[in-house]
């Protein structure tokens, strides 16, 4: 059942799920004479919230940039940050910048659809890629379908409209050339930074982190709260598991801060209790022929003869003490009514039954586990 503080609280913020964009602004707003976080993105808002949970990681994420002057205008022009479809390259004259395995996998990937010769640029002469995609790309270039260039810098882009060649510098002997160029693929790794949030009045722990307090995950502003590697103090270590567990603390810190009272999360030993509930009235299963007549620690089944082995409504094999059992299923007992401890009355009731309740014992058994 949802909780009736739950319930006001959708109806006055309402449910919306925002995917594909980047908050920008935090405000404070009275509504209904309540204070409420307004969080804006670069794509709507605001969105209404009692309370907000940070979780973003190390941040946002930007892709590495040439340190060419006026390179941002290049941008859509022929300058790629990715390659997201290969056939954008299609017979071009490609040069890729980089030296790990995104620029190695394209150099080798885009065979098929580039111009050749691809000229591959890396400011070392050793690469970090795997030692494979390495010999395969010197492989290529004794072929003429690639140019190995090391070690070597991007100085300068040429074009009218769209890039058409690009100045490439040897920076051991300073010498540089002119390359025909249509598509420029800088594959240079990313940089992440808070963007911004981090102009939003909170505490940092370092450049990257929000400080935040690890008792109950709430940072310096009220009802704002932190969690994962976003989240930082002296000598945290930053696990996934660290992070799923601060994740549960802010949650449960942010509603008892919302209704005013200590919220404790339920366990999954409360939800299966409720569900046995459950199954217990829907079960027609052939244990329930024994009869609920119990007597000390044994049951009598239907026919009045004692039985070693009780059993729930709903099918579930209980022990001498009344507790459900997780090591037999009604099934076994169904497979083998000969077994030991069964009465001549229950074998009997148990092959009458097999017939109409087997498929039945068996869905309930495997739903009760």
């Amino acid at each position: 059942m949802e909780s009736a503080t739950l319930k006001e609280c959708r109806g006055l913020l309402g449910r919306r799920r925002a995917l594909g964009e980047e908050v920008q602004s935090l405000e404070r707003i009275s509504q209904n004479g309540e204070e409420l976080l307004a969080v804006s993105t670069d794509k709507g808002g605001p969105y209404l919230s009692r309370a907000l949970v940070i979780t973003a990681g190390h941040g946002a994420f930007e892709p590495r940039k040439l340190g060419v002057d006026g390179i941002d205008e290049w941008e859509g022009k022929g300058l790629h940050y990715f390659v997201r479809e290969k056939a954008v390259f299609a017979d071009q004259t490609c040069v890729i910048v980089g030296g790990g395995d995104s620029a190695l996998d394209w150099t080798l990937g885009l065979q098929d659809t580039a111009r050749a010769p691809i000229a591959l640029v890396h400011r070392r002469d050793n690469f970090r890629a795997l030692e494979s995609s390495v010999s395969q790309a010197r492989a290529l270039e004794g072929e003429g379908r690639v140019r190995i260039m090391t070690p070597c810098e991007v100085r300068d882009v040429h074009g009218d409209g769209s890039i058409e060649a690009v100045t490439i510098e040897n920076t051991n002997t300073g010498e540089s050339e002119q390359v025909p160029c249509q598509a420029l693929i800088t594959l240079l790794g990313f940089h992440s930074h808070l963007g911004a949030i981090a102009e939003w009045g909170l505490e940092l722990e370092g450049k990257r982190q929000i400080r935040f307090d690890p008792m109950t995950c709430e940072t310096n502003l009220p009802g704002v709260y932190a969690a994962g590697d976003v989240a930082g103090y002296p000598g945290k270590i930053t696990l996934i598991t660290i992070g799923m567990g601060e994740a549960a603390i802010a949650a449960n810190n942010a509603i008892a801060a919302i209704r005013g009272e200590k919220v404790q999360p339920k366990y999954s030993t409360d939800l299966a209790s409720s569900q046995d509930s459950s199954l217990r009235g829907r079960s027609t299963t052939r244990s329930s022929l024994i009869s609920s007549e119990t007597c000390g620690t044994r049951r009598r089944c239907s026919a009045g003869a004692p039985t070693c082995w009780g059993s729930t409504p709903s099918g579930r094999p209980t022990t001498a003490g009344g507790r459900v059992s997780r090591y037999s299923s009604p099934m076994r007992r169904l497979r083998n009514p000969s077994r030991r401890g069964w009465s001549p009355a229950c074998r009997r009731a148990s092959a009458g039954g097999r017939q109409g309740s087997a498929g039945t014992s068996t869905r309930s058994s495997t739903t009760s586990r």
